[in-house]
């Protein structure tokens, strides 16, 4: 390129003083904030236009529909009565669909886990575990985390937002149309601010800050002249605006909503999150928005469109079957009808019917190659969107091997859907502790298949170093009947639960259940011993407890507490619960020895065959 091509840029010195109106956050007057977050956002719409066209080209490929925008007053306003311009086979859609129905159809499970604790705060841990249960179902996080994956599977971005609201907490799903960072804030994927843009109706809005009503009232609509609507003119354009502490110890953070010609709220802002949740189908290698799935095959699925139109065309245009006559055959041409049985004559040589044949047999190959590749480039088989399992694949456990085979392509994705169950669980104990603050003191109701309790937060505050948080799978049983029934035996051959649970788990999943009853015995002794090391009052063993379970796991607790170097009252208390435990041990023993009659024992009797289980078949599993 010559020199006189390239284009010169010069820049003032004082050209930081031109940008400082864009730091919306930086100054002391609440009336400048909306003007600058209003400019903002002016500069990120023009520049980031490409990604909105973007997501509705993409929500379009999903849905099918020339839709203008991804809200209900403009989705949709251009295609009533209008199907030329819709695909044909719609591959990105089940793609989508069935990539959720993999990945998000379980409900990942938050648990709080201790490590080297007492009793207290194990049982807290477990029941902050079930506060989170009930806290997760009525705030409708599964459903709207399921809808976030979805969104960034098609929108690249699936935001959920979690706020409070008359002290609850709770969450809904974003539109990602509605989040705008800065391309150059968001560089390494952490942006220091966020604004969501949304719209409300100005009546509820006024009713919310009524001291800003003359502001709200004479503020512009949001769709004037944009769309065909009854109450258009009523919708506010409202931004929520966050932006982060630029360090952890400090104080300048903000959070503030404004409408175009008011700030109606500002506030400090002392967390180093934002709050939402987002989620991507992939991150993209730079910037904050991540890579959607239709992205992946937006050209396949555009190339298969194209070809059935093509194949259409032909058909209906050249594939019709066709009667050729000779110019001078003297054949009557009313007599070719679609009568059956009709009699017609002719002298010279008779009529050619002549099937017709558009395309040879490759262009049908080349669209089921395009199918195919639209399922398996993201690593989705044909057989799992048609919901069938591959032919000789019969047995519980051959199906849950395929099925662990066809997720490994999806290993990173889960595990990111599962980190976002994580930051949620986050978010909502930072807000739960924010409003027991503010004098509040949450209840949920949370429990198994048959009992439900009551939990307030104040039973199951912990520190954030007291506990460990994990997620793992709702439920350890498989979906289908046959993997399922492969699991119960399973778990009876290993000896982790009795057959008559393993036959209830069949019909009544509940595997925490079934194997609290199985640990009731050890978690009985680790209450006793840890309610002892941490009052220093002495609670002796009971002759109906797990009396083996009291002298081992007392030992075990005395060898812990001894290389802490514990009190002696403390392993005082410990000794003599083994001891204890011991005697009632011996005593036992002595009692069924002198209650069994001396027999004879006959030195050729043939031992008893050992007992079987039901639902097992005989000699072993197939």
């Amino acid at each position: 390129m010559a020199d006189k091509e390239v284009p010169k840029i010069y820049y003032k010195q004082n050209s930081n003083e031109g940008l400082k109106h864009l730091r919306w956050w930086d100054s002391d007057d609440e009336e400048q904030i909306h003007q600058r977050v209003t400019a903002h956002l002016k500069q990120l719409k023009e520049r980031q236009l490409w990604r909105r066209i973007a997501q509705i080209r993409n929500a379009r490929l999903y849905e099918n529909m020339e839709i203008l925008g991804l809200y209900a007053s403009t989705i949709y306003a251009s295609t009533l009565g209008s199907n030329s311009n819709r695909v044909k086979l719609n591959v990105c859609s089940s793609t989508v669909d069935t990539a959720a129905s993999k990945i998000a159809k379980n409900k990942v499970r938050p648990y709080f886990l201790t490590n080297d604790s007492d009793w207290d705060l194990q049982d807290r841990a477990k029941k902050l575990t079930k506060f989170m249960d009930g806290q997760f179902d009525a705030m409708q996080a599964y459903p709207n985390l399921q809808r976030g994956f979805i969104d960034a599977s098609v929108l690249r971005l699936g935001p959920t937002k979690i706020f409070t609201r008359d002290g609850k907490v709770m969450s809904e799903r974003t539109n990602a149309e509605e989040i705008y960072v800065d391309d150059a804030d968001a560089i390494y994927g952490k942006p220091s601010q966020l604004h969501q843009v949304r719209y409300v109706n100005r009546f509820d809005l006024a009713n919310q800050f009524p001291k800003f009503s003359a502001k709200i009232f004479a503020a512009p609509s949001a769709f004037k002249g944009l769309v065909s609507a009854v109450f258009a003119e009523d919708v506010l354009e409202v931004t929520e605006s966050w932006k982060l502490k630029s360090e952890f110890s400090s104080k300048d953070g903000i959070h503030a909503i404004t409408i175009d010609g008011a700030t109606l709220h500002a506030e400090k802002y002392k967390k180093n999150y934002f709050p939402f949740v987002f989620q991507r189908w992939k991150p993209s290698l730079a910037g904050f928005y991540g890579v959607a799935l239709v992205d992946e095959i937006a050209g396949i699925q555009i190339l298969i469109d194209r070809v059935i139109r093509m194949i259409e065309k032909g058909i209906t245009t050249v594939a019709v079957p066709r009667v050729w006559l000779e110019s001078t055959s003297g054949v009557n041409k009313n007599l070719i009808t679609n009568l059956v049985g009709q009699i017609g004559e002719y002298s010279g040589t008779p009529p050619t019917i002549v099937p017709g044949q558009a395309f040879t047999v490759e262009i049908y190959e080349f669209l089921n190659m395009l199918i195919r590749w639209a399922y398996e480039f993201p690593g989705i088989s044909q057989l799992s969107a048609q919901s069938k399992k591959p032919s000789g694949l019969d047995s519980g456990a051959a199906l849950r091997e395929y099925n662990e085979i066809e997720s490994e392509r999806f290993q990173i994705v889960s595990q990111r859907y599962e980190e976002a169950h994580l930051e949620m669980a986050r978010i909502v104990i930072d807000k739960m502790k924010d409003l027991k603050e503010a004098g509040h003191d949450p209840e949920v109701q949370a429990g198994d298949n048959k009992f439900v309790n009551s939990i307030r937060w104040s039973e199951v505050d912990m520190e954030d170093n007291e506990y460990d948080l994990r997620v793992f799978p709702s439920s350890l049983l498989p979906t289908q009947p046959a993997g399922r029934m492969q699991k119960a035996i399973e778990l009876v051959q290993a000896g982790f639960v009795e057959k008559d649970m393993a036959m209830s788990l069949l019909d009544f999943p509940d595997v925490e259940s079934a194997m609290s009853l199985k640990t009731a015995a050890y978690d009985d002794v680790r209450m006793v011993i840890g309610h002892m090391t941490k009052s220093g009052e002495y609670i002796p063993p009971e002759p109906y407890m797990n009396l083996d379970l009291c002298i081992s796991i007392g030992q075990s607790a005395y060898l812990r507490a001894k290389t802490k170097n514990a009190p002696e009252e403390t392993l005082e208390l410990l000794r003599r619960f083994i001891d204890d435990s011991d005697a009632l041990k011996k005593k036992a023993q002595a009692q069924m020895t002198a209650s069994v009659p001396q027999q004879a024992v006959d030195p050729m009797a043939v031992p008893p065959e050992p007992p079987t289980s039901d639902i097992m078949p005989v000699g072993g599993v197939a």
